[in-house]
């Protein structure tokens, strides 16, 4: 080098291996669509992409001052160059492994289009420190031939480098320690430490030990998981993750895209929803409703189309669909080589056993399950590659009728939590609509036929009339505060404001890391903050005990985000709700979300669910439509029962065969108890004649009648499902009538002529 000008061969050195190969190294680091690729656990966060993308910054600043001959007496470059230095040693000694396997794949993949550069990235640390010291020694060469003496701030370079180490490195120890007190017996201890471990945002370290158990990142040395002395079990580290994070732990187990969508289903033929797949979507949707206003009573199909856009893999659509309060599922139907195929109902275990043994062998069934109270989970597989899967679910539905009977609110399902994307410009999707009635519906209806073994002698009997509905005396509204409330908290503080009757004792339980003891008698002028995943069930739990501790008719409102995880069903909470008979529990799920604690709770006359309402129309909607019929106003109330044939009143109306059907559900979640053989006996023998889904059957559709015979099943005749009439229909019955209607009219006048 010569006043201040390096070396052509040097510079072009230093350019490509201290500047060029580490900003190389971070936008493939930036670009690459996965959160477990080395890359990613290089830079986990923000800091660390800005402490990679300093060193290219360092070195090219110092690279520029000797191209030019300038700044060889700031101290400022040298400091960049001791800044860098540091930054660089870490992280190769960290990818020493890997820069040997790059380095081979750098000399075999050369020849292959010069791939063989990629193997260079590992590499990258190694060189920004060779660079770094060479213009640190460059610098000092150009001061000396200057005859004037050396300039600092290299060691003030690598002692910055060094504290910012150490800052990182502590917090990543105390989120460590945050988590392994997160695991605490004592609720005290472990929720301490869950709130250290979220406060600190090291959600890279809480994600590997959460995953591994481990506290050092090992995925480049091996598995040190004997270094920790870690004894938690995979199950408590998800559990954990979700109670940090708020986010469900499905994803700490497989690879996700940067989009968060899963590349790999390890949920096929299973009863867990899962992760949005990725390729997979809802591509068309229809919904259409019929209405049977003598009696009340609706029914919705709706029709979707699932298709894959992968280039390989078939794939597994499955949703859980919250049904219209007294909803059930009495159609289900496979679109099967073109051809509609209709379901065979069966008992729950069976249709499930079935459905399994035919995804094994890769063949077209569809499922459909009761999984908690109004709602079901749908799943159909396969959806090929680069093709469509389509199914029509059939429900029918109570009408909410006006306290003065001339309209009728048509509620609607709705999706909530799916495993496919749902694009945002998509039409047909179910929505609520408002039926507007020339009469009211009648007093008495009912529907009988003597060709149903199971109504042989008797009729289904509907008495309707409009009257005070329930109201309860005390109402405790459980209100979540996880991270995925953070959207709706203040739409549910708005709901709540001076809409509950004044004359309605109120208490309001907010969830919180540890669970409080003793509820709030007013809503608080400040928010509370949602942050985390924050457990319901003891919440819930005392809640239920407050309101039981007093006689008169309760109400327990759960308003809630979903709950992906859980540490124990709600198997002890329904058994304490079924020995509180005045208490009824309320179920308001504002988000999309998995939610085991809700799903595992048996289908009862004392569980309502708001959660269509609040998906569909708002949490605003949901509870204002559910506190205006505490408010002491009429309403249009029915009561369904099987009686004698000749105990119908000659006046009532003649029904369909729906109302049979909500009969049948009504009756078996009135006798069904999980556990009892004996009543478990008696829900089917009362579901499986009316083709319903309920807690004790399912539906499912083979591709064969082979296959419906292998499982004992028989498949349900096209002429004895519900349906809705198709438009055309319709016209062509219009246009038959017209002419009918002319033809006479012409006849008369000819005659009268």
């Amino acid at each position: 080098m010569k006043n201040g000008i390096m070396k052509t061969t040097g510079c072009v050195c230093t350019f490509v291996f201290g500047v060029l190969l580490p900003l190389a190294a971070l936008v493939v680091g930036l670009s690459l669509e996965g959160e477990d690729t080395f890359i990613a656990g290089i830079m986990p966060t923000p800091f660390h992409v800005a402490l990679v993308a300093s060193v290219p910054v360092a070195n090219l600043v110092a690279w520029t001052c000797l191209l030019r001959g300038r700044g060889a007496q700031s101290r400022l470059v040298s400091a960049l160059c001791g800044f860098s230095v540091g930054i660089c040693a870490v992280y190769a000694v960290e990818l020493v492994p890997l820069m040997f396997l790059g380095l081979v794949f750098c000399a075999l993949g050369f020849w292959y289009f010069g791939l063989g550069f990629l193997g260079l990235l590992p590499c990258a640390p190694a060189t920004g420190f060779v660079s770094a010291l060479v213009f640190r020694h460059k610098l000092a060469s150009v001061s000396k031939e200057a005859g004037v003496e050396q300039v600092g701030g290299f060691l003030a370079g690598l002692l910055a480098a060094a504290l910012v180490w150490t800052v990182l490195g502590g917090s990543a120890i105390a989120a460590y320690c945050g988590c392994r007190r997160g695991l605490s017996d004592d609720p005290a201890v472990a929720a301490k430490g869950i709130q250290l471990a979220r406060s600190l945002g090291r959600e890279d370290v809480v994600r590997r030990y959460c995953r591994t158990g481990s506290f050092i990142d090992t995925t480049h040395w091996g598995r040190w998981e004997w270094w920790t002395g870690d004894d938690s079990t995979p199950e408590q580290r998800d559990l954990l993750y979700y109670r940090i994070t708020g986010e469900n732990p499905v994803y700490l187990h497989s690879w996700r895209s940067r989009r968060g969508m899963l590349s790999w289903d390890y949920f096929v033929g299973g009863e867990k929803v899962g992760g949005i797949v990725e390729g997979l979507s809802l591509k068309d949707s229809a919904y259409d409703t019929t209405v049977d206003a003598a009696s009340g009573v609706g029914y919705c199909e709706w029709t979707v189309t699932f298709a894959n856009s992968r280039t390989w893999g078939e794939a597994e659509a499955r949703c859980r669909i919250a049904l219209p309060p007294g909803g059930v599922v009495s159609r289900l139907t496979l679109w099967v080589n073109g051809e509609e195929s209709e379901a065979a109902f069966g008992t729950k275990g069976q249709v499930r056993r079935a459905y399994e043994s035919v995804v094994r062998r890769r063949r077209d069934p569809v499922l459909v399950n009761v999984c908690g109270p109004d709602q079901v989970q749908l799943q159909c597989f396969p959806v090929p590659h680069e093709g469509e899967m389509k199914v029509r679910l059939g429900v029918t539905v109570p009408l909410q009728v006006a306290a003065d009977g001339k309209s009728a609110r048509f509620p609607a399902p709705a999706i909530a939590t799916r495993n496919f994307s749902v694009p945002a410009d998509i039409i047909g999707l179910p929505a609520a609509e408002t039926v507007v009635l020339d009469a009211p519906p009648a007093a008495f209806a009912s529907f009988s036929d003597e060709s149903r073994e199971e109504l042989a002698g008797s009729a289904i009997l509907q008495k309707a009339s409009s009257a005070p509905g329930w109201r309860p005396e005390r109402v405790a509204f459980v209100i979540d505060t996880s991270a995925a409330m953070k959207p709706h908290i203040g739409k549910v503080f708005s709901a709540l404001v001076g809409r509950v009757p004044g004359d309605i004792k109120r208490e309001y339980w907010f969830l919180d890391d540890m669970p409080r003891d003793k509820p709030l008698p007013f809503i608080p002028k400040i928010r509370p903050a949602c942050a985390g995943g924050r457990p319901a069930l003891h919440t819930l739990v005392k809640a239920l005990d407050s309101l039981s501790s007093q006689p008169g008719p309760s109400a327990l409102v759960w308003i809630h985000a979903g709950e992906p995880l859980a540490s124990q069903n709600g198997d002890a909470f329904a058994l304490k709700l079924r020995k509180s008979p005045e208490t009824r529990l309320f179920l308001c799920q504002v988000d999309v979300g998995d939610c085991p604690v809700a799903e595992s709770m048996s289908p009862s006359p004392q569980i309502a669910s708001l959660t269509a309402e609040a998906l569909l129309g708002g949490i605003d909607h949901a509870l204002e439509w559910l506190l205006a019929g505490w408010g002491g106003s009429n309403s249009w109330n029915a009561v369904r029962m099987k009686v004698p044939l000749a105990e119908v009143p000659a006046e009532a109306a003649k029904a369909s065969d729906h109302l049979g059907r909500l009969w049948a559900a009504e009756e078996t979640a009135r006798v069904f108890r999980t556990g009892d053989p004996v009543a478990l006996e008696k829900a089917q023998k009362t579901a499986l004649p009316w083709h319903i889904v309920t807690a004790a059957t399912g539906a499912v559709v083979l591709e064969t009648q082979e296959q419906f015979k292998e499982n004992g099943l028989e498949q349900v005749s096209p002429s004895s499902v519900p349906t809705t009439p198709e438009p055309s229909s319709i016209l062509s019955l219009a246009v038959v009538a017209l002419v009918f209607a002319s033809v006479l009219f012409l006849r008369r006048r000819r005659a009268a002529a």
